[in-house]
């Protein structure tokens, strides 16, 4: 039995489903503290704790689990459902998102992640940065650090209907913030670089999803800019939603703080769009295996006006469908997948 401990909703988990699915493990148990309101996975059994909390709720599914009979658990995120796989006593592997270890914590959180992640018999990551993190700042031995990329589907990329269709009066241009709307993924710096454009004359219409990130910041957002050119998306969407958007729009933009390597940035690659990122590490290595000359255009902190406007130039940029192709799939993924789970099989 394959046991996710995971946000139903989360698009990681439908790519992880993807890719346990490669490795012909179908069938999907779910633990979760989440209700299901977006998700279109189906699980064999669902164990779901509901408690405010969060962090209640966290301690309350991992208790649960100590009396269950599983053999394993995937946990998905550290810093919660890391730790439920923690309290529950059973072997499990962690994947690990990049802001739970590249952002600053205070100490009490760091000290909970160093027994979450010293406690993991294996832990996959999405960048060789967070893997070096997590060894040097964690004291986690490099050999159970596993870094390899979750990778796209290809094969709905390719037969994708655009299913979500917007007007765009005259020659607008469409700018989509690809990220969840949250501080870590500094939507109002989108938003503010935005504005700008459009106050030095550009016509532009701002797409912001809230995703699974932050309600009262989205909130917040949604009452300080009022300006109608600017379309606030409320409500979870799914992943083919997701995409059918990318598709239509100009530019995509991903400017977090801290990241790993976002899937959300090798599909807009992938579909063709100019696609705007910040200037991290974890980026560097897309950065070398897309090239300087494609449609990938990097924003230092002071440099995201000047990034946008680059990509709604419109300048020729050769495309990355044939790289992340052949780079970034789901059935690479199951390959190093595999090698995980033959820790368990001892």
């Amino acid at each position: 039995m394959t046991l996710f401990l995971a946000n139903p909703n989360s698009f990681h988990l439908a790519t992880w489903a993807q890719i346990y699915g490669e490795l012909n493990m179908s069938d999907l148990d779910l633990a979760t503290i989440h209700g299901f309101a977006n998700t279109t996975l189906e699980f064999d059994s669902i164990t779901s704790v509901t408690a405010r909390p969060k962090s209640l709720a966290y301690v309350l599914i991992g208790l649960r689990l100590r009396i269950a009979k599983v053999a394993w658990i995937h946990a998905h995120g550290a810093s919660g459902y890391g730790l439920a796989a923690r309290i529950s006593g059973k072997p499990y592997v962690v994947t690990v998102y990049g802001s739970e270890v590249l952002a600053r914590h205070g100490l009490l959180y760091r000290r909970m992640m160093r027994a979450i992640l010293r406690g993991a018999r294996a832990i996959t990551v999405t960048s060789d940065v967070t893997r070096d993190v997590i060894a040097r700042d964690f004291a986690v031995p490099k050999g159970r650090i596993h870094s390899f990329h979750t990778g796209i589907d290809t094969n709905a990329l390719d037969v994708l209907e655009k299913g979500v269709r917007i007007e765009i009066p005259g020659d607008r241009k469409l700018v989509f913030s690809i990220r969840n709307s949250s501080p870590t993924y500094r939507t109002q710096e989108i938003i503010e670089a935005c504005t700008k454009l459009v106050e030095r004359g550009y016509a532009i219409d701002l797409i912001v999803p809230l995703g699974n990130g932050d309600p009262a910041y989205f909130q917040a957002l949604q009452n300080r800019y009022p300006q109608p050119w600017i379309r606030f998306i409320g409500q979870r969407l799914e992943n083919r939603e997701m995409l059918a958007w990318m598709q239509q729009a100009d530019v995509c933009i991903s400017y977090p703080v801290t990241d790993q390597v976002s899937t959300s940035i090798l599909e807009a690659l992938y579909v063709g769009r100019m696609v705007v990122v910040g200037w991290l590490d974890a980026y560097t290595k897309l950065l070398d295996e897309v090239g300087e000359d494609r449609n990938l255009i990097f924003a230092r902190d002071d440099g995201l006006l000047q990034a946008i406007e680059t990509a709604l130039s419109g300048q020729d940029r050769q495309p990355s469908a044939p790289i992340v192709r052949a780079k970034y799939s789901v059935s690479k993924a199951a390959l190093h997948q595999a090698k995980v789970l033959e820790l368990f099989n001892d």
